[in-house]
């Protein structure tokens, strides 16, 4: 054999012949050299495992015998066994041997290698085999999520996944079984959904909580405590919404939506309030309200400015039952005003009253309501 480096055998359990000779003497003597092939030539095997252990952080523990019938893959010697190691060196040395392991490369940054020692039962050949492990993450997906459905309407749900083609995952819907990512519901309820990864059959399920919003109705009358420094209005209503709250004042189209539905400060005049769905659900519900006041003073001087003294936001509805009387200091009567008309101008049977205090008695028969009051009459 002129290649003494390699040498492939032409049979199984070959034998060659080696003659050793002394360079100075020429003696020789001739030896056997038996070429044995190893039945303990394994398989590398994969073990791969979904993140499913509730933690989702990329390690998990591997029982490290499920790779044998990887490794021993074609193999027909029943008498091989399998030890695994930690490192090539302690599988050479048969040092530390190990039945579990937990990577420690999370799942996306690269794969553990472990080894994995064949050998006979003479323990007198053996070969080592690499074994890789790797972790797969689950679908990239909530496990908890929240829906509104507007009453009378449908809605869509959705499995909505983060990262990843949603053309390599399966969807399983429960109820109603539909295998799209996305489903058209008209009911409210508890739905789940089923994510498969294609590549990696790794799986994870999410809930979705679907709730039933809607439009609010107002609870009639909305509560109003005004003719005073602090004029509130508090709005009552009803429905299966998350609602917020807003009043656009004097016919100003400028609206600031609160999560409160009680006002402060609010201005005497005629206003409107807004109660609207936080989940989008239509109509906003409006409704017209009156919050009376009654002026601290006005200066009859015909510069168009505080000319005539009057209520301020008095129901279309109440003039009809509403009157006004307007005394003197003294108490005599000076005008009997319906608050629909224009307002006192200062002025008693044609003549300028002068610069003083005046009082007031306002009566509503409708609403049985009834103030009294005074106010200045500047010049």
């Amino acid at each position: 054999i002129t290649n003494s480096t390699t040498y492939q055998n032409t049979s199984a359990n070959q034998q060659l012949f080696v003659r050793v000779t002394n360079d100075i003497s020429n003696c020789f003597r001739i030896s056997t050299l038996d070429l044995l092939v190893s039945t303990t030539s394994a398989n590398d095997a994969t073990l791969e495992l979904c993140d499913d252990d509730g933690l989702e952080d990329g390690f998990r523990e591997f029982i490290l015998n499920t790779a044998d019938n990887q490794i021993l893959q074609g193999i027909a010697n029943p008498s091989l066994s399998i030890v695994y190691y930690e490192t090539i060196d302690d599988a050479l040395s048969e040092s530390n041997p190990i039945t579990t392991y937990i990577n420690t490369i999370p799942e996306t940054q690269g794969q553990d290698i472990i080894y994995a020692r064949v050998e006979d039962n003479l323990n007198q050949c053996f070969g080592i085999n690499q074994v890789i492990l790797f972790v797969n993450p689950l679908p990239d997906i909530e496990e908890f999520d929240e829906a509104f459905l507007c009453e009378g309407e449908s809605t869509i749900i959705s499995a909505n996944l983060e990262s990843g083609n949603p053309d390599d995952f399966e969807y399983l819907w429960a109820p109603g079984g539909q295998t799209t990512e996305s489903i058209e519901i008209t009911e409210s309820g508890v739905y789940q959904v089923a994510v498969t990864n294609t590549l990696t059959n790794c799986s994870k399920s999410k809930s979705i909580n679907v709730a039933i919003s809607g439009p609010a109705t107002i609870i009639n009358p909305v509560e109003i405590n005004d003719n005073s420094t602090n004029n509130t209005v508090t709005i009552n209503v009803t429905g299966s919404g998350d609602y917020e709250y807003a009043i656009a004042t004097n016919g100003s189209n400028i609206l600031t939506y609160q999560d409160s539905p009680i006002f402060t400060n609010v201005p005497a005049g005629n206003h409107t309030v807004f109660v609207r769905d936080k989940n989008g659900c239509t109509p906003i519900t409006t409704q017209e309200i009156f919050v009376i006041g009654f002026p601290k003073f006005f200066t009859p001087n015909e510069d168009s400015f505080h000319d005539t003294w009057n209520i301020i936001g008095i129901s279309p509805e109440s003039p009809n039952g509403a009157i006004i009387y307007i005394f003197d200091r003294y108490g005599k009567l000076l005008k009997e005003l319906n608050p629909s008309l224009n307002g006192w101008d200062g002025t008693y049977l044609g003549e300028k009253m002068p610069s003083s205090e005046y009082w007031f008695r306002y009566i509503d028969s409708i609403s049985n309501r009834e103030e009294v009051g005074h106010f200045s009459l500047i010049r």
